[in-house]
């Protein structure tokens, strides 16, 4: 595995963040999408003698996605996972592109140009989400988030989730995200 890792390692000292260029209008977020990530690190990888394959295999369990980086000494290393369950096939090809994206840039340490918010979203307590009593309702904080954006309150309205009018966006996209089978 020495000669990979040689590799992986001059491949990484010379890989620049990738840009985000798409826009995700539900979540009011951007990102970069798999095609631009391939289209930035295919050259650099190639010229290092690397590629990449990311191959599925449908089993008892479900399917699962593997991408292996390989190098032109015969050497790999890969990382597999299972993907959830969609039965609308264009719902599961974006689903596809979202984890072959997560996966390979965990795989390659690949960066996005972003604000580092130094892990502050996720580790402010977690507030209470559903409707309670008035006695019970979430304490604001110190550092209030953005509230949830009408397309976000209105896909929460319509999977029957009830939720605070004050509800945050990350808050929103949490619960979409359990709700819609764990994606986020």
């Amino acid at each position: 595995m020495q000669k990979i890792y040689q590799a992986l390692i001059k491949f990484q000292s010379q890989l620049k963040p990738v840009n985000k260029d798409s826009e995700n209008p539900f979540f009011k977020s951007s990102y970069a999408d798999l095609s631009s990530i391939l289209q930035t690190i295919i050259p650099l990888l190639t010229s290092h003698g690397l590629g990449i394959v990311q191959p599925m295999r449908v089993t008892e369990s479900g399917t699962i996605l593997t991408t292996k980086i390989i190098h032109d000494s015969g050497e790999s290393i890969e990382s597999e996972m299972f993907l959830p369950h969609n039965p609308d096939p264009q719902k599961y090809g974006s689903l596809i592109s979202y984890y072959k994206r997560y996966q390979l840039s965990a795989l390659l340490s690949i960066a996005t140009v972003d604000e580092d918010d130094d892990a502050n979203k996720v580790s402010q307590p977690q507030q209470r989400l559903f409707q309670q009593a008035p006695q019970q309702r979430p304490q604001q904080s110190s550092n209030p988030s953005p509230t949830a954006s009408d397309a976000q309150k209105n896909a929460l309205r319509k999977m029957g989730i009830k939720f605070e009018d004050n509800i945050t966006k990350s808050q929103a996209s949490e619960l979409i995200a359990k709700s819609a089978g764990g994606k986020k």
